[in-house]
């Protein structure tokens, strides 16, 4: 219970009691203030009397989990660029692919029925070869197969008639035969023989390559007509 005050002497006056000065102990109020606040401070209870909410702080769990996701950042963007890179070329590429207009295939499809026989005549023109010669086909490693006999006139040879297949191209049949200085001539290609110099002329008809390699000086133009002339009456 409170404590009961003297009675008053003569000059003293009643002093009226404060706050908790009635519940707390003698000289407490009287403390300096700094041992008051180290008071509040153990108490929990701000020396400055605010009231202050209590900041919840990350575990370690969320601090982890931070540079994980700035490491996937990098390959999130780079996946979204590639697709949109990916789906731009798509686009570009049908927008194109409209604006082009349609082509038409106009080749002419020549239709081919079963070759000649490959058998050479003994009189073309009026050259003629020997009947005992040129009449067994060769097969080479290559798996071509050739034919070839020496024509004469007068008994002076004139040419030499060289039947090979299976050849789609003059060009490279030539090529296999080592002539030079290829040139177009009419229908078919003319050039010069690397073994001998001699100049002949070639064409293909039913895939069967046609050549006519002179032994005497004769002109492109009547080696052509001569090998056309071989072809038209192979071709019967």
């Amino acid at each position: 219970m409170p404590r009961r005050a003297a009675p008053d002497q003569p000059g003293d006056e009643d002093e009226p009691l404060t706050g908790m000065d009635h519940l707390a102990p003698d000289g407490l109020s009287e403390l300096p203030q700094q041992a008051q606040d180290l008071a509040h401070e153990a108490a929990g209870e701000p020396s400055d009397g605010l009231v202050r909410t209590p900041v919840r702080r990350r575990g370690r769990m969320a601090r982890a989990a931070e540079p994980q996701q700035s490491r996937l950042r990098p390959w999130v963007i780079g996946a979204v660029v590639a697709v949109l890179l990916v789906a731009l070329a798509a686009g570009l590429g049908w927008i194109y692919a409209r604006s082009q207009p349609d082509v038409v295939n106009t080749q002419t499809q020549v239709a081919t029925g079963t070759p000649f026989r490959l058998e050479l005549p003994i009189q073309l023109g009026e050259f003629s070869r020997d009947a005992n010669q040129g009449n067994t086909p060769n097969v080479n490693r290559d798996g071509k197969t050739t034919l070839s006999a020496t024509y004469s006139k007068g008994g002076q040879p004139q040419f030499v008639l060289l039947l090979a297949r299976p050849y789609d191209t003059t060009e490279v049949f030539m090529r296999d035969l080592n002539m030079n200085a290829i040139s177009n001539v009419d229908a078919g290609m003319c050039g010069v023989s690397g073994d001998n110099m001699n100049d002949g002329c070639a064409l293909i008809r039913d895939q069967t390559g046609i050549l006519v390699l002179s032994t005497v000086d004769m002109s492109r133009e009547q080696l052509m007509k001569i090998t056309q002339q071989a072809a038209d009456q192979l071709d019967v």
